[in-house]
């Protein structure tokens, strides 16, 4: 029996609360009662396997979610990053492949992160450390030792 966590389980809104679904009373009670804690992971790694993960390594991929994802991020990231001269009509109406380069300069062009995919916002934003007092901070580079 295959154990591993497969990729697309944690995409199913249904496996997982999140607090944001709570009132506000009992978010707050959630978090007072609660042992609350999250892993973070090195952000430049975080952004490079992101773009592994969705541009790379399923680029070509049939798989729903990927060419849901490809059409609309890929897509926009091709019309905006890429030089008119070198963009196909295929490349366009796949949103693949989509570069490093051209990842990244999508990625620094937000003004507001909140407007920014959970898998390449800052964990800053995503997890408000600033605002939650966690039991535990974790790194994800440090589980083992952390966990």
């Amino acid at each position: 029996e295959d154990k591993d966590i497969r990729s697309i389980f944690p995409h199913y809104d249904h496996q997982f609360r999140r607090i944001s679904d709570l009132s506000t009373i009992n978010a707050l009670r959630v978090l007072k009662d609660y042992y609350t804690f999250t892993f973070v992971r090195d952000p430049l790694v975080r952004l490079v396997s992101a773009w592994r993960d969705k541009f790379q390594h399923h680029s070509k991929e049939n798989r729903s979610d990927y060419v849901n994802f490809h059409h609309k991020y890929g897509r926009q990231i091709i019309r905006r990053f890429r030089p008119e001269e070198k963009i196909t009509p295929e490349d366009l109406e796949r949103g693949f492949p989509v570069s490093f380069n051209e990842y990244i300069d999508y990625i620094t062009s937000f003004s507001n992160p909140e407007e920014m995919n959970e898998h390449w916002i800052p964990a800053s934003v995503l997890c408000r450390p600033c605002h939650v007092e966690y039991d535990m901070l974790g790194h994800f580079e440090e589980q083992k030792r952390e966990g």
